[in-house]
């Protein structure tokens, strides 16, 4: 039997920026792959903007830049971008 394991997906905003060190220690202590990804605008929030921290004048994007630059070759942790 084959077993496939799917990444583990971290949305990552204002709120959680401080979580991504225990994401990495999960997907290391469960083996697990991993995708970090910046949230996305469904129009459902009306203060996106203050989560954005990928946007580059956000107050929080340097901050995202130093927690992610850290993890720029762990094995199996993959950065996606925004489309736009």
């Amino acid at each position: 039997m084959l077993i496939v394991l799917s990444p583990l997906k971290f949305v990552l905003q204002k709120d959680n920026i401080d979580s991504v060190d225990n994401f990495v220690r999960l997907m290391e202590r469960y083996g697990f792959n991993g995708n970090i990804m910046p949230i996305e605008n469904w129009g459902a929030m009306d203060n996106f903007v203050e989560h954005d921290v990928f946007a580059s004048d956000h107050p929080m994007n340097a901050r995202v830049k130093d927690v992610l630059s850290k993890y720029s070759n762990q094995p199996g942790l993959y950065f996606h971008t925004r489309n736009s």
